[in-house]
């Protein structure tokens, strides 16, 4: 092993953490990072009162960006603090990095956001193998969990839609599909396409005036 520098650009934010010490492994295809943090007070999560008073330090290990092809681990010191708010339920708190690292996370902000966007562009087998090619490894179940967690955009109500039967499996079991035809995207899919289940989400969605629909009885019905 041997010991090198690292310059600050290259840590996951500069701004919260200082560099310690580089150890590359003799490989050279792995390498162990190990960081500590610097603000002087931290805030309570629960009651959000700032702490300057250490409690203990505490290491965690964390998976990273690459550098080139080398695989990195950052070993971050970060601080337990007591909390000084009398009437607070925390008594001492561990230290926040949001710009960092999630809380109980085992990778940085900025590989998860990577991880999304493989996971988004490819699914989940391909994206896997695309990961280990890019020496930022993650299983398929990972990827997908990770596009599961991505929050979906904010969209105002829909007034015009269209639905029309999808099959489930052809020629026995169908559903039904709901579009916004204004904004272009699919709304939802119903386990079936009877009036009664297209009349219960037209129910629920108030804001719709306008209904695009086929010949079919069943969705004219759940209309009138």
């Amino acid at each position: 092993m041997s010991t090198l520098i690292l310059p600050a650009c290259f840590l996951p934010d500069p701004a919260v953490t200082a560099f310690d010490s580089l150890m590359v492994s003799a490989h050279q295809r792995a390498c162990t990072i190990q960081l500590h943090t610097t603000p002087r007070t931290a805030a309570c999560p629960h009651c959000q009162h700032p702490s300057g008073r250490v409690h203990s330090r505490y290491t965690r290990q964390i998976m990273d960006l690459p550098l080139a092809t080398v695989l990195v681990t950052i070993r971050l010191v970060t601080r337990r603090f007591f909390c000084d708010q009398v009437d607070c339920a925390r008594q001492i708190f561990t230290e926040r990095l949001p710009t960092m690292v999630a809380p109980y996370a085992r990778r940085t902000c900025r590989l998860r956001h990577q991880h999304s966007a493989v996971g988004l562009a490819l699914g989940g087998r391909a994206a896997a193998q695309l990961t280990e090619a890019l020496q930022i490894p993650l299983g398929r179940d990972g990827l997908l969990a990770d596009i599961r967690a991505i929050p979906l955009p904010a969209f105002p109500p829909p007034t015009v839609i269209g639905v029309d039967d999808w099959a489930f499996r052809k020629g026995h079991t169908y559903g039904t599909i709901v579009l916004d035809l204004e904004a272009h995207r699919p709304l939802d899919l119903l386990a079936d396409r009877t009036p009664d289940t297209v009349a219960a989400w037209l129910e629920a969605h108030p804001s719709v005036t306008h209904v695009r629909r086929d010949r079919a009885t069943a969705y004219a019905d759940a209309v009138y």
